[in-house]
């Protein structure tokens, strides 16, 4: 068949393996713009989107270069959800055509919550020889290659970039992002971090003990550290650890303990800690409008950080 019977074709999903398959082997330049605008379908599988972006690269670098570009400005969402391979795939072909000017797009892929993007990112990267230029690129690389000394060194230039990382930070390195900006003292950090420790389903408990954390935290935090990071991590063992007596029983008298230690002091950061812990208590509530308000005051506090 031609090309343009090929591209009548090219809408019936039930005929796109096949059709996609023959306009590889013709590799006309007029296909590209049809291959375009299925490739931006909703309803395009992942599967066919690497077909299209192999066949456009095999026809035209420039084309493809542009086709790159789009993807990565248009599907960032996508990418999260259900296209990694297709992400990969962009990726190879971005080192592989030597599109450079576009690794700006890419360096936000270093927070992914996906390993396999974090780590195709840190590929493309690496191929280019990538030194980052602004102080938040630094900061995305060095947490992204768990390069935790590096960014130490960096001292007074982390806090507004790492407050802006925190938040969309993969969970298990949130962790180290969030001790090293307490080891700061920078009061314009406190919220932040307050924020994060108290966040619904907070489970650092599972790589740090307590113990481990204090020293991290208690140049922001101060003498009450202690009982904050019992307040923020046991309010969340003793949801986890409900089918388990004993450990439920231990994370719920630490929790209390805690709280009282926190409620009986004059400390600051301590009443800040517990208006914390009382809004993360109605995120827990059944009733929406509650849910929603507290969230709106934990996202308030966090944005208006640092102002």
């Amino acid at each position: 068949m031609h090309t343009d019977e090929l591209l009548l074709l090219l809408d019936v999903k039930a005929q796109r393996t096949i059709v996609l398959d023959q306009l590889a082997v013709l590799k006309d330049k007029k296909a590209i713009p049809a291959l375009c605008k299925v490739l931006f379908k909703e309803d395009t599988s992942s599967m066919h989107k690497e077909k299209i972006l192999n066949i456009i690269v095999d026809i035209e670098q420039f084309s493809a270069i542009a086709v790159i570009e789009q993807c990565l400005v248009q599907q960032k969402d996508l990418f999260e959800l259900s296209e990694v391979s297709f992400f990969c795939t962009l990726m190879k072909h971005l080192c592989d055509l030597g599109a450079e000017e576009l690794l700006y797009l890419i360096i936000p892929y270093l927070s992914s919550m996906q390993k396999e993007i974090r780590q195709a990112t840190l590929d493309c990267l690496h191929f280019f020889d990538w030194k980052g230029q602004h102080i938040q690129h630094k900061i995305r690389y060095y947490a992204a290659t768990d390069n935790w000394n590096a960014l130490r060194k960096m001292e007074g230039q982390l806090v507004r970039p790492i407050i802006a990382l925190i938040r969309t930070a993969p969970l298990y390195k949130g962790p180290r992002l969030a001790m090293i900006l307490a080891q700061t003292g920078d009061n314009r950090a406190l919220a932040p971090i307050l924020y994060w420790l108290f966040q619904p389903a907070m489970v650092v408990h599972h790589s740090f003990q307590i113990d481990e954390m204090i020293p991290y935290f208690r140049p922001l935090l101060g003498p009450t550290t202690p009982q904050i990071l019992q307040a923020a991590l046991f309010i969340d063992s003793v949801a986890f650890s409900s089918a388990h007596q004993i450990r439920y029983q231990y994370s719920l008298t630490t929790a209390q303990a805690a709280l009282k230690k926190l409620e009986e002091t004059q400390d600051v950061i301590a009443q800040k800690a517990l208006k914390f812990v009382h809004l993360k208590q109605e995120i827990s509530l059944v009733a929406i409008e509650r849910k929603e308000k507290a969230s709106d005051y934990l996202l308030f506090s966090f944005k208006t950080a640092g102002q």
